[in-house]
C-alpha cells in the first residue's frame, strides 16, 4: 500500500458523505483487491459521525465503497 499525489478532483462523493482529501488519504494497491482488480487507487476517509469507521472508496471504476476499521 502506498500514497499517491494526484487527485483529480477537490471533492470525493461517496455513499458515506462527501469528503475533500488530503493526498495522505490517498492509498494505492498496486494489484488492486481481490474481486476488484481494476481498482487501485483508493480515498481513505474518516469524519467525526463516522468514528471510528472508516470509508474507503476506490477513485478507479466502478467506485466500489467499503467500511474499514483501525484494527
Amino acid at each position: 500500500m502506498s500514497t499517491t499525489t494526484v487527485l483529480d478532483t477537490p471533492v470525493i462523493h461517496t455513499p458515506l458523505g462527501d469528503f475533500a482529501p488530503d493526498q495522505t488519504q490517498i492509498v494505492t494497491f498496486p494489484v488492486g483487491l481481490p474481486g476488484f482488480e481494476r481498482c487501485q487507487r483508493f480515498l481513505l476517509g474518516s469524519s467525526q459521525v463516522s468514528d471510528p469507521v472508516l470509508c474507503l472508496h476506490a477513485l478507479d471504476a466502478p467506485h466500489p465503497t467499503f467500511l474499514a476499521v483501525d484494527p
